[in-house]
C-alpha cells in the first residue's frame, strides 16, 4: 500500500541525508520521476529515488550512502549490479518500498544546483532528462506506463530534448526516435490498461483523465513532431 504523505517524507529523509554530506553532494546527480516531482512540479507521485554517478565509483565511499539509506530504511536487498548500486528497503511493514538506485555508465549529461529546503542538490537539466526518459520508453524490456506520463507532461511543459543523447543511445536522430513512439502509441489495444503501475500514484481527477485522455494527447505530441 502506498501512502503518498509518509512516502514523500522517507524520500525526503533519504535526499537530506546523501547531500548534507559534503563528500557526496557533488558526485550524485539526481534524476528521475521523484527529481521531476520535487523540482519541475509533476503531478503524479513518484516512488523511488534515481541518481548518476558524476565521479569514477573509486572515488565514492559507498559505506556513506548504506549509512544515509539506513537512517529511513530497513534494508531488504543491496546489490552492486553491472552498471548500477541498488538499495531495497522498507520504512514500516505493509507499505510501499523504497529503492535507491544510482547509475554507473556514463553519459555527456549535465547537471544544475538546485535547492531542496536549504540544501544544495545537483539535478539533471530537464533537457537530459527528457532525452533519457524518452529513451526509457522502448530501452525497458517491459512498456511502463509511468514513462508515458512522464513524457507527456514534458512535453506538455515545452521541456528541451538533448538530441545527441537519443542518438548516442539509440543510434537514432530525434524525428526517427519520436516515429517509433509514435508507432508504439498506435499498436495499444483500445482496452490497454493504462493505469497499471500509474493509477496509485495519480489523484483521483488526474486518474480520470488519463484513463480517458492520455494516449490520444501523448499521440497529438508525437504526430506533432515527426
Amino acid at each position: 500500500m502506498l501512502n503518498i504523505d509518509k512516502h514523500k517524507q522517507v524520500l525526503s529523509k533519504i535526499l537530506i541525508d546523501l547531500v548534507r554530506q559534503k563528500s557526496l553532494v557533488s558526485k550524485l546527480g539526481f534524476k528521475g520521476g521523484t527529481s521531476l516531482f520535487f523540482f519541475y512540479g509533476l503531478d503524479r507521485f513518484s516512488t523511488d529515488l534515481d541518481f548518476d554517478l558524476i565521479t569514477d565509483i573509486k572515488d565514492l565511499d559507498i559505506s556513506l550512502i548504506d549509512g544515509a539509506v539506513n537512517k529511513s530504511l530497513d534494508i531488504l536487498d543491496k546489490r552492486k549490479k553491472r552498471y548500477t548500486l541498488f538499495w531495497l528497503g522498507s520504512y514500516e511493514k505493509g507499505l510501499q518500498k523504497v529503492k535507491v538506485e544510482i547509475n554507473l555508465r556514463k553519459f555527456p549529461n549535465e547537471y544544475e544546483v538546485k535547492d531542496f529546503r536549504g540544501y544544495s542538490v545537483l539535478v539533471m537539466k530537464p533537457e537530459f532528462m527528457f532525452a533519457h526518459k524518452l529513451c526509457a520508453v522502448l530501452d525497458r524490456k517491459n512498456l511502463q506506463n509511468r514513462d508515458l506520463y512522464d513524457i507527456w507532461f514534458m512535453f506538455e511543459k515545452n521541456f528541451s530534448i538533448n538530441k545527441d543523447i537519443i542518438k548516442l543511445r539509440l543510434g537514432k536522430g530525434l524525428k526517427e526516435y519520436l516515429g517509433d513512439l509514435l508507432k508504439l502509441v498506435d499498436s495499444l489495444s483500445k482496452d490497454y490498461d493504462i493505469l497499471s503501475g500509474l493509477g496509485e500514484v495519480l489523484s483521483k481527477s488526474k486518474k480520470d483523465w488519463v484513463k480517458s485522455k492520455l494516449l490520444i494527447e501523448l499521440r497529438a505530441q508525437l504526430a506533432s513532431r515527426v
